[in-house]
């Protein structure tokens, strides 16, 4: 029963002192740090070639981590690590600090042109000798080596210059290697031959070789003959090319060179021949045309008669209209100097003549191939006209570009409270992107991750993205999201869009918020609350002690009065 009291007294005398004091006991055990990698430049890597990536570790919580180890994972089919040990090591990291590790790596020879992503594994302790692990994501981008080696066609020599239809011709075909490295079983394939178009007379359509180093040359001969009923017009003869460089990559190729055909005379076996004009050979500067912008066009045209000249040659370019009644091509190209006409006084039997016209590309262009028809009037000596018809092939290609719609990101944030961060990213454009590289930065805001690679986006389409942003600081705040983008032929894009957001303090707004009179702090001094609680707690303990001597103090009044009044009930 003593024991009992006791405790009782001891748990009153404890509630008394919490109370009076207003404390509150808190878990102090220790806490993970938290080891991000910010990601800087993207690093560069060219296929065959060493690189170095630089890996920024920070410790971005209160406590500080050691026996940092870093490690990465790699693709087996795309890097090999160059570094005699396949880890880092950080002794220690303090909170708020940075340490940057460089790992060496090998570009693989079959990696093929893009950004690709590396995982890095982290382990490490904190002050309390507790382990911890995480990984982190970093991106870096494979470019072409630039001592691949290149196989090109430099010449075509066609003897006679302007075969006849049904006709042998001799084609001498001349292949380059213009890269640095050495080629190896290299295959050369004339395509598409049929008995409709040409056909190679005792031979095959494929030329093998075993090795061209670089700059060297070699020379194929082909003995074509071209269809009898063919007309009279440039006609194409496409090819592929195969090779190997040293480490056993593969390449190909695909073109097409042009030959002039002349038709067999529509007047039987008279030796005199109609005066024809043809378009012998064309090209455009640039080599790709872009929509939005000029470019030049250079033609050359041929009078294939042997003995009779034409004069007064108009040239008359024109679109050819799309099959698609819904699809103009009206307006695709336009003349910069306004007429779309070359006039050329005269040429003379077996001579050229060349002209060259500067054309505007509408915005609007698609990325295809669009015809252009190029309508021939001229005379001969005797004053009789004749009309001819060519057709020539300029591929468009456009400016890929994405535009960040659906723009959000909260225009006021919580201190160190994650807020969501979304954009629509849409490819307004007739051509493909590829490799989308995401990078968010800001001073003072802590994206989940700095960099994400999104991949790529077909023409027309879109993709959402979105992540959480954390604010580390109050007031005013300004951020960049950058994106990195490719086109088809490998020509790199940068895009930045600026945001902005002030970061409040929620709690401190809510802990200054007016209370009512009777809840205010009283103001009074902690220490004065201490020895307020005290002697309250000692009042409260002499009163229990009073209370229970009293209290025994009746029962033995009342114990002796029992006693006394039986005895005196036992004498009566």
């Amino acid at each position: 029963m003593k024991k009992l009291k006791t405790l009782t007294i001891n748990l009153l005398l404890i509630t008394v002192l919490i109370t009076s004091v207003n404390l509150k006991i808190v878990n102090a055990r220790p806490t993970e740090p938290i080891i991000f990698i910010e990601n800087g430049e993207l690093a560069i890597g060219s296929v065959g070639e060493t690189f170095t990536l630089d890996v920024n570790l920070s410790n971005k919580s209160k406590y500080f981590a050691k026996e940092i180890k870093i490690s990465p994972q790699l693709d087996s089919e795309l890097l090999e690590l160059s570094d005699l040990l396949d880890f880092h090591e950080v002794k220690k990291l303090s909170c708020n600090k940075n340490e940057t590790v460089s790992f060496n790596f090998r570009v693989k020879e079959t990696a093929k042109p893009g950004v690709y992503p590396i995982t890095f594994n982290i382990e490490f302790k904190n002050a309390a000798n507790s382990s911890f692990s995480n990984s982190r994501t970093v991106y870096f981008r494979v470019i072409e080596g630039k001592d691949e080696p290149e196989i090109e066609v430099e010449t075509v020599i066609v003897t006679p210059l302007h075969p006849k239809a049904g006709k042998e011709a001799l084609y001498r075909v001349t292949i380059t290697n213009t890269g640095e490295r050495t080629a190896s079983d290299i295959e050369f394939l004339l395509q598409g031959l049929t008995a409709e178009s040409f056909t190679i007379n005792n031979g095959i359509n494929k030329r093998t070789l075993n090795m061209l180093k670089a700059g060297e040359s070699a020379t194929f001969d082909y003995t074509i003959i071209a269809n009898k009923e063919m007309h009279t017009g440039v006609q194409a003869i496409s090819y592929k090319i195969t090779y190997k460089d040293e480490f056993g990559k593969e390449y190909n190729s695909e073109s097409e060179f042009y030959t002039s055909i002349l038709a067999k005379d529509d007047e039987g076996d008279s030796n005199e021949t109609i005066p024809k004009i043809i378009l012998s050979k064309y090209k455009t500067t640039p080599k790709i045309v872009m929509s939005g912008a000029n470019f030049n066009l250079d033609a050359t045209f041929y009078n294939t008669n042997d003995k009779t000249a034409v004069k007064n040659i108009k040239i008359t370019m024109t679109m050819k209209e799309s099959d698609d009644p819904n699809v103009t091509t009206k307006n695709i190209f336009t003349p910069v100097n306004g007429t779309n006409v070359v006039y050329l006084e005269e040429l003379q039997p077996r001579t050229s003549a060349d002209c060259q016209i500067a054309f505007n590309v509408a915005k609007f262009a698609e990325a295809k191939t669009y015809v252009m028809v190029l309508n021939m009037e001229y005379e001969d000596g005797s004053g009789k006209q004749y009309k001819a018809t060519e057709e020539i092939y300029i591929r468009v290609s456009q400016e890929a570009n994405l535009k960040m719609d659906h723009f959000y990101f909260e225009e006021q944030v919580g201190l160190k409270q994650e807020s969501w961060f979304d954009v629509y990213i849409y490819n307004n454009t007739s051509v493909d992107v590829y490799n989308i590289l995401i990078k968010i930065e800001g001073e003072n805001l802590e994206p989940l991750k700095t960099s994400y690679y999104l991949g790529g986006i077909g023409k027309y389409n879109g993709k959402s993205f979105d992540t959480r942003i954390m604010a580390m600081t109050e007031g005013k705040l300004s951020g960049i999201l950058t994106l990195t983008y490719e086109d088809a032929t490998g020509k790199q894009y940068e895009q930045k869009k600026s945001f902005d957001t002030t970061c409040v303090n929620y709690w401190d707004d809510y802990r200054n918020k007016e209370e009512p009179e009777d809840k205010k702090p009283d103001g009074t001094p902690l220490l004065k609350k201490i020895l307020i609680g005290l002697v309250a707690g000692l009042v409260l303990l002499i009163a229990v002690v009073v209370f229970i001597k009293r209290n025994k103090k009746r029962k033995i009044r009342a114990f002796e009065k029992r006693i006394i009044d039986q005895i005196m009930k036992n004498q009566q």
